[in-house]
């Protein structure tokens, strides 16, 4: 099915995303949209590889990624970034110990979900 304006978001549930050189980062568990502010779009993930984004907070339920670093959607989902890319923004991520600054994908501080926003 290509993927665009009129795909329904269904299609997108249970795909295993990757970064841009190939390695594994999760699968899509859940699609958030801030219909209330101005928060940016973004895919939740689940079952997230921990290799590949590096280890993830203890209260950490997922990733998040905002949709302007999704590549491409077929089979799976394909990132813009790569692997090295996707380790060092999780760097910056709300929960990520020191240098991490408790944002959401919109700016707007703690994330209350417990994602963890690459």
């Amino acid at each position: 099915m290509p993927v665009g304006p009129e795909t329904p978001l269904t299609y997108l549930a249970d795909k295993t995303v990757f970064t841009a050189d190939g390695y594994r980062v999760g699968r899509v568990v859940d699609v958030v949209i801030d219909l209330e502010g101005d928060g940016a779009p973004a895919l939740a993930l689940g079952d997230v590889d921990e290799d590949t984004v590096g280890q993830l907070p203890d209260d950490a339920a997922g990733v998040r990624i905002p949709y302007r670093g999704i590549r491409g959607v077929e089979d799976a989902v394909v990132l813009r970034w790569r692997i090295a890319d996707a380790a060092r923004s999780l760097d910056s991520a709300p929960g990520s110990g020191p240098g991490g600054d408790d944002r959401d994908a919109a700016g707007n501080g703690d994330d209350v979900d417990g994602d963890v926003v690459v």
